[in-house]
């Protein structure tokens, strides 16, 4: 295909959704093979433009449980877009549905690649397991705009699997690390053999979704495609917003060996425009962005932040879709951040072990298919008159230094907040991620405003969120606690896991 080169954090976690109208004018002819859209009321179809919207939206097969491959079995995906002006953008023989399958061990899923004039695709699934879920892009060249409609969804395990450990895993270096944020090498859009020169800094940041790119960065090569849906990303806790076109593109990270190691082609954002949304009082507005953003955001329940961004789904999270001569499938979709164990490289991409950490089984997030809710999590002011935890959920956010916690106002203890609602420094408090008497991990701190003592997990502030409207009771912990623990995240069974550096 072509590319048309365009001239601090908490994410917010808003339940916006694009709108799925699915089954959509399928059977009805609408998708002939006409040439040409006709730019009539009657072919206006509700949906984003250049949006690829699947019906189902995700499909689940019937996969073993055991080690006996079930019958073979059919399913079809059918597909339905606007062009960038929200006309039904059609396919036709001469511009058709391109089809990919990723992620699936060679037999399983066939055909792996096609492409359709009909809207839809009927796939034959062997019966045979899969260990990790099974992602299938989409696009169709859009001469409105000359960029094109895009598309990812996804094959699920109708049986869910036992969690386990893979027999690969990738060590990344950093290239930047505690206390700052956790930096690696990184491009998009490049062949996994192609020169190394195009590798830039991108922070890695667990608390948001996305792979976020400069526009200009993306190579004119049949490797991305697009420009797609017009898209935006916005970070709650500094107000920074970017705003681009989205991309079907591969991820390549560059590893402690200097090799590097990429990802199957995820939906990015390419932006071109940065600004700030919000109060007046957050801090984009005395430090405005520039559109210069590289960021991995592979953050879980972390959907999309407002309305245009597409990041609402596992698909977008570039660490969990590394690919290699096996298609990713000796990999478990993962990774640890060891950012003060000097015995690794401070992140390893692929879950082999989890056996010196303390586990936190996730619940799925029945809104999000693949992903996963937040952990259980507390936080407390043992000192306080009202020294009882509060407990919610909770986040460890390494693209932060500073705190947020939030809880009604009628709640707060006395004590606990001045006037611009931050912990004052010298308040004591406690932390704890996991069930509440037997915690993952835990750990107390005397609150700050500014520097924080050295290799302490105290955060540079502690923020108050007034959730009066919502009930809300959540701790973001930032990645100060990293000076204490390693972490863990498993994507495909869903799990976090801590373990004590002390």
């Amino acid at each position: 295909m072509h590319l048309l080169n365009q001239s601090g954090k908490h994410c917010s976690t808003a339940n916006f959704k694009i709108t799925h109208w699915a089954i959509l004018i399928l059977a009805s002819g609408m998708l002939s093979s006409c040439k040409d859209d006709k730019k009539t009321s009657e072919n206006a179809i509700p949906g984003q433009p250049d949006v690829i919207v699947f019906s189902p939206a995700v499909t689940y097969v019937n996969n073993p449980s055991g080690n006996t491959a079930n019958p073979p079995q059919q399913f079809t995906i059918r597909m339905t877009m606007n062009n960038s002006q929200g006309y039904l953008l059609q396919p036709t023989i001469q511009n058709p549905i391109h089809v990919n399958v990723y992620g699936a061990p060679d037999g399983v899923i066939t055909p792996v690649s096609t492409t359709t004039s009909t809207g839809s695709v009927t796939f034959t699934y062997s019966g045979q397991s899969f260990p990790n879920n099974i992602s299938i892009n989409a696009w169709i060249s859009d001469s409105t705009n000359n960029g094109a409609a895009l598309g990812v969804t996804q094959v699920l395990q109708q049986n869910p699997l036992p969690c386990s450990a893979g027999s690969t895993s990738n060590q990344v270096l950093l290239v930047q690390t505690l206390p700052d944020a956790l930096q690696v090498k990184a491009d998009v859009g490049y062949a996994a053999n192609a020169p190394t020169t195009s590798l830039d800094t991108y922070t890695v940041d667990t608390g948001s979704l996305g792979v976020v790119v400069p526009v200009h960065d993306l190579p004119n090569n049949g490797n991305v495609i697009g420009p797609g849906a017009p898209g935006v990303k916005y970070y709650d806790s500094s107000g920074n917003t970017y705003s681009g076109n989205y991309y079907l593109a591969p991820v390549r990270i560059k590893l402690a060996s200097g090799g590097t190691v990429e990802t199957q082609p995820i939906m990015v954002l390419g932006i071109n425009k940065a600004y700030c949304t919000g109060p007046s009082s957050k801090p984009c507005y005395s430090s405005p962005p520039s559109p210069t953003l590289h960021y991995l955001g592979v953050g879980f329940n972390r959907n999309s932040s407002t309305a245009n961004d597409l990041f609402d789904s596992p698909t977008a999270n570039a660490f969990l879709h590394i690919t290699d001569a096996s298609n990713g499938t000796d990999l478990t979709p993962g990774y640890y951040l060891t950012p003060n164990d000097n015995l690794t490289t401070g992140l390893a991409l692929g879950i082999t072990s989890t056996s010196q950490y303390n586990v936190i089984n996730l619940t799925p997030n029945p809104a999000v298919p693949g992903d996963f809710n937040a952990q259980a999590g507390c936080f407390s002011f043992p000192d306080s008159s009202t020294p009882s935890p509060f407990c919610g959920t909770a986040l460890l956010d390494v693209g932060i230094d500073s705190m947020f916690i939030d809880l009604p106002k009628s709640e707060w203890p006395a004590g606990t907040h001045d006037s611009n609602n931050e912990v004052p420094a010298g308040t004591r408090m406690s932390i704890l991620m996991g069930p509440e008497n037997t915690p993952a991990m835990s750990y107390n701190f005397h609150a700050v405003q500014g520097n924080p003592p050295a290799n302490s997990p105290a955060p540079s502030k502690v923020q108050w969120i007034d959730t009066t409207a919502s009930g809300q009771i959540f701790v973001n912990t930032g990645r100060r606690p990293l000076y204490m623990y390693n972490y863990f995240y498993n994507g495909q069974c869903g799990q976090v896991g801590f373990h004590n550096l002390t």
